[in-house]
This record gives C-alpha cells, structure tokens and sequence, in this order.
C-alpha cells in the first residue's frame, strides 16, 4: 500500500473515531436520551425540533434553512408530525370511522335441472 492511501486511511480512521466520540459525549451528556438522534423540519407551521428541543429562529441557520425550504422532513425512531394537526394544534381528533357498507342480501339458491316448482 501506498503512503498517501495509509496517510488517507489513517485521517479518515481518526475523523471516524472523534465523530463516534463525540456522539457519545452528547448522548452520555444529555442523560442518554434517545431524542438527540432526532430532528424534525416543518416548514408549514415554521416548526424545527432538534434533538427533542424546539429551535425559536432557524433563519439564522444556513443548512435548516435550506432544508426548511424543501419540505416537511422527519428523522427519527418517532414521527413528530402525527402529534399536529394542520394548523398545528397539539393531539388532533382523528376523523370519525367510515361506516362499512352492508352486506349483500343472498341470492336464492337454483332450483336443481329437472325439478319443478311447486
């Protein structure tokens, strides 16, 4: 192998092991809550949790606001968007069942071939 391919697996095995690191950091530091590995993005309602926090102003922030402008996204073990309904008012009532159709009244059954009515 050459140096420069043992120079670039040596950087990217450490950039990979500092991320795994630091993500563990995070996760250890925010009491090991799941809701860091989460983000949601809905522009719609002008709504962007991170990691289970809700941000005030994403503007400022040049990748959510790039994002924000392409649509609703959702990451995560838990999709936040069914908590809201379009007006962003917290836990809908779900609409109303549809009622199932009846059933079909029973033909009557044939009369056998060479039998008469009575």
């Amino acid at each position: 192998m050459s140096n420069a391919k043992k120079a670039f697996l040596a950087v990217s095995c450490g950039v990979l092991a500092l991320g795994l690191l630091l993500m563990a950091c995070g996760f250890a530091l925010s009491g090991f809550s799941l809701d860091v590995f989460t983000a949601t993005v809905d522009p719609t309602r002008n709504r962007v949790v991170l990691g289970g926090v809700e941000v005030e102003s994403y503007d400022e922030l040049p990748l959510l606001e790039q994002i924000a402008e392409i649509g609703q996204i959702g990451i995560g073990p838990v999709d936040d968007f069914d908590e809201y309904d379009a007006e962003g008012n917290a836990n809908p009532t779900p609409p109303p069942a549809p009622e199932a159709p009846e059933a079909p009244e029973e033909p009557e059954a044939p009369t056998a071939p060479g039998a008469h009515a009575a």
